[in-house]
C-alpha cells in the first residue's frame, strides 16, 4: 500500500502544471467574451473545449495532488498500522509456541489479542482509505471550481452569441411578436402549444401555426422569459402549454413546461402580463 501511494503521489506535479495552464487559458478565454465578433467568440467556443480536455488530464493526476495534501495523515496511519502488524505477527508466533507446547490457555490468551489487534488494524486500513478516498482535499475543490467557471464559460457564449443574433435580427424579431400578438388578440381567448418545430395558436376550429425560427424564439422568449425551457424542447418529450385569456383588462399568457420522465409527467407553469 506503502509503494502504491507513493507512486501515486509522485503525479501531483502533473497535476499542479495542469491547473496551471487551466487557469491560464481561463483568464484568457474570460477576457474575449466581451467581443461582438463571431469569431472570437467561435474561438472562445473552442477555447472553452480545450480546456475540458486540459482539466479531464487533470482529473487523472488528482489523486496524486491529494496524496501529497494529506500525506502528514495517511503517512502518520500508515505506519500506526504497520506497527500493528509487527504486533500480530509477534503475537501470532507466540500463539504457535503456545499451541506447540500444549499450553492452551495462553495459546487462546494470544489469539484474543490477536483478534483485538487485527480489529484495531482493520479500523487503520479503513481511517486510510478514508483520506485517500475524500474528496474534500483542495485539489478536488479546484477541479470543481474548474468545471463551474467552464460551464459558466459556455453560457456566457451561448449569450453572447443570443445579443448578436438579436441585434441582427430585431425587425424580424419585432415582426414575429406583433404577429403571435396579433393573433392572441384576435382569438380573444386561444390555447398555446410549443413543440421544436412549430408555435401553435388555437381556438376551436380556428388554428395558426409558425415555424419555430429563431427570431420567433427570441420573440416568445421577450413575451415571455421562457428561454430555459425553449432549450429543452426536444428532448424527453419537453414541450411548452400555454392558455390566452383577459383578466380584469389583462392580457395574460399563462405558459409551463410539460416533461416526461419515465412514467411521470411533469408540469411547470408561470403567468406573464402581456403589453
Amino acid at each position: 500500500m506503502f509503494d502504491q501511494l507513493v507512486g501515486e503521489a509522485a503525479n501531483g506535479e502533473n497535476f499542479y502544471s495542469s491547473m496551471e495552464r487551466v487557469e491560464s487559458q481561463l483568464a484568457a478565454a474570460a477576457k474575449m467574451l466581451s467581443s461582438q465578433r463571431d469569431l472570437d467568440l467561435n474561438e472562445t467556443s473552442i477555447m472553452a473545449d480545450k480546456i475540458s480536455a486540459e482539466l479531464e488530464s487533470a482529473e487523472k493526476y488528482a489523486l496524486g495532488a491529494a496524496l501529497v495534501e494529506s500525506e502528514e495523515a495517511w503517512a502518520t496511519e500508515l505506519e500506526a498500522a504497520k506497527a500493528i502488524l509487527e504486533k500480530l505477527s509477534g503475537r501470532l508466533r507466540k500463539m504457535k509456541h503456545a499451541d506447540s507446547e500444549g499450553e492452551a490457555l495462553e495459546a487462546r490468551s494470544h489469539m484474543l489479542s490477536f483478534r483485538k489487534d487485527a480489529k484495531l488494524c482493520q479500523q487503520k486500513l479503513a481511517l486510510i482509505r478514508g483520506i485517500i478516498e475524500s474528496r474534500k482535499h483542495p485539489a478536488y475543490s479546484k477541479l470543481r471550481s474548474a468545471k463551474a467557471r467552464i460551464s459558466l464559460l459556455r453560457a456566457s457564449v451561448g449569450k453572447a452569441f443570443d445579443r448578436i443574433s438579436k441585434a441582427r435580427l430585431r425587425k424580424r424579431i419585432d415582426e414575429a411578436k406583433s404577429e403571435i400578438l396579433g393573433i392572441l388578440r384576435r382569438f380573444g381567448s386561444a390555447r398555446v402549444f410549443v413543440d421544436h418545430k412549430h408555435l401553435t395558436i388555437s381556438r376551436g376550429s380556428h388554428v395558426e401555426r409558425m415555424p419555430l425560427t429563431q427570431s420567433v424564439r427570441f420573440a416568445l422568449e421577450e413575451m415571455a422569459p421562457v428561454e430555459k425551457s425553449l432549450a429543452k424542447l426536444g428532448r424527453n418529450g419537453t414541450v411548452l402549454l400555454g392558455e390566452y385569456d383577459k383578466n380584469n383588462g389583462d392580457a395574460l399568457l399563462r405558459i409551463g413546461e410539460r416533461t416526461v420522465t419515465g412514467d411521470t409527467i411533469i408540469f411547470r407553469e408561470k403567468t406573464f402580463k402581456l403589453g
